[in-house]
């Protein structure tokens, strides 16, 4: 960022200005809130899912509320605190940060983050930017463990299936095996995607679409665990081969699982949902399996770029030609 922009508080972002319209603007920085810190964006990484949908969006309140056009994507953020406001306690400017959280502008140079309604972690000085960034999606995936009833129901699970291999699915395969589940299917329609599961750990890779069930039904099969991250409506697919009395993780955005809540408690099938306060619960432990290797979210890590590259990462992801994009900023 050269001196003139620095000296007039403007930054470089890519601003989504109408349905797929995407520009690099020279936009004010945020100005400073009493509950924010002003972050400089070292990595933002590009949500497999939120983001491609708010751009394709014909609005884009339907994805995110209260965020209408212009609007700065990017959520998924490392940086360095560069300004704390006044009512906020326990950071401080050059602290490096990241962790899950709401919409926050990461497709710029800076953007703001609101401690006190986030999971923040502090990062440390050794960890690479690109990884830290990956922070909030770990974070965002484990938090679905955490509930009361779920994670005893996890930790006595023999088998678990991840259904879609993006960037979650991934996690979830490895957080599965982290947490002690024993044996870890999966399912996805890319061959790539598939031979990185085995990476992350799973015993066995099935092709997407109905291939997992109908192996599964023939086998005489069934999962204590079934973890949904595809976004499609597969609940009389997912109920023939879930164990009575097994959970199931709603991650994939699309489907109203709260409309089928009442089937499942006919079977005992419990139904994980995870907020702000489960996010705060899991994050120590993944900014440790991060920091030790133990969730080596590196691997998901396909392609890096600059701002004015994130159009056309945007296309690479929506052909799944990537796994995981990463944006350095400055």
């Amino acid at each position: 960022m050269n001196s003139d922009r620095t000296a007039g508080k403007e930054m470089r972002a890519m601003v989504l200005t109408g349905k797929g319209r995407l520009n690099l603007q020279e936009v004010e920085r945020p100005e400073i809130h009493p509950e924010g810190v002003l972050v400089r964006v070292e990595a933002v990484g590009i949500c497999n899912a939120t983001d491609l949908r708010v751009v394709e969006a014909d609005d884009p309140t339907t994805v995110w509320p209260n965020r209408p056009w212009p609007v700065i994507l990017g959520h998924e953020v490392c940086g360095v605190v560069e300004e704390v406001g006044a009512e906020v306690q326990g950071w401080q400017p050059g602290d490096r940060i990241a962790g899950w959280c709401p919409p926050c502008g990461g497709f710029a140079e800076f953007c703001q983050f609101y401690p006190n309604y986030m999971a923040a972690v502090r990062v440390p000085p050794d960890m690479p930017a690109e990884e830290a960034a990956l922070l909030e999606l770990s974070i965002g995936t484990t938090r679905y463990f955490v509930p009361e009833g779920v994670i005893g129901r996890i930790r006595s699970a023999r088998s678990a299936l991840v259904l879609g291999l993006g960037p979650s699915g991934q996690l979830y395969v490895r957080e599965c095996g982290l947490l002690g589940i024993p044996q870890v299917l999966a399912s996805d329609r890319h061959e790539a995607r598939r031979r990185l599961a085995h990476e992350m750990g799973a015993a066995e890779v099935f092709e997407g679409g109905k291939e997992p069930f109908r192996i599964l039904r023939d086998r005489g099969q069934t999962v204590d665990v079934v973890i949904d991250t595809t976004g499609r409506d597969l609940v009389d697919d997912i109920l023939q081969v879930l164990t009575p009395g097994g959970v199931i993780i709603p991650f994939g955005v699309g489907v109203d699982w709260e409309s089928k809540r009442s089937l499942l408690e006919e079977r005992g099938i419990m139904l994980a949902n995870a907020h702000l306060e489960e996010a705060r619960r899991a994050a120590p432990q993944v900014l440790e399996w991060v920091r030790t290797g133990k969730l080596p979210v590196f691997k998901l890590i396909t392609r890096t770029g600059r701002l004015e590259d994130i159009p056309d990462a945007l296309q690479s992801l929506r052909e799944r030609r990537d796994i995981k994009v990463i944006i350095r900023p400055c």
